[in-house]
């Protein structure tokens, strides 16, 4: 974690795109403890929810510079923690903060966002592995030269 957040530890270009992994962990714990029976009056609910929220805020604040490297696929990292920060923000507010109108449509928008994720990436793999199909050399790995 240090060397992939600290500004003076250059790191890989092809490492940056593991960073969204950091997403995942409270929003899991978040989805399961409230599965598990985890009430509203609970501290940890919301303590988790603040935590994936802090987490999410974290890795947009880095997609701008992500968004600029070229496709590799550590990209993927960046499906599964925008999925499920989807899923725990929504059932968070559905089961807590139904009245709050802002707070659904924002869980909403994350689904949107999740959605979108998944779907640039998928469409960046798919034309990675057109571009590979129809350039036999391209399949090389190109630091192993």
């Amino acid at each position: 974690m240090y060397k992939t957040v600290s500004p003076g530890m250059p790191s890989p270009e092809r490492q940056e795109p593991l960073v969204a992994i950091f997403a995942a962990p409270a929003a899991l714990l978040l989805t399961v403890w409230i599965a598990l029976g985890g009430h509203q009056g609970h501290t940890l609910t919301h303590f988790l929810f603040l935590l994936e929220m802090l987490a999410v805020v974290f890795v947009a604040s880095r997609i701008p510079r992500l968004a600029s490297l070229p496709f590799t696929p550590e990209h993927s990292a960046f499906t599964f923690p925008a999925d499920i920060a989807a899923k725990a923000c929504i059932v968070y507010s559905h089961m807590y903060l139904v009245t709050s109108g802002t707070m659904v449509v924002c869980s909403w928008l994350f689904l949107f966002f999740a959605t979108f994720a998944v779907s640039v990436t998928l469409a960046r793999f798919c034309r990675a592995g057109l571009q590979a199909l129809s350039d036999p050399d391209s399949l090389s790995d190109p630091e192993a030269a």
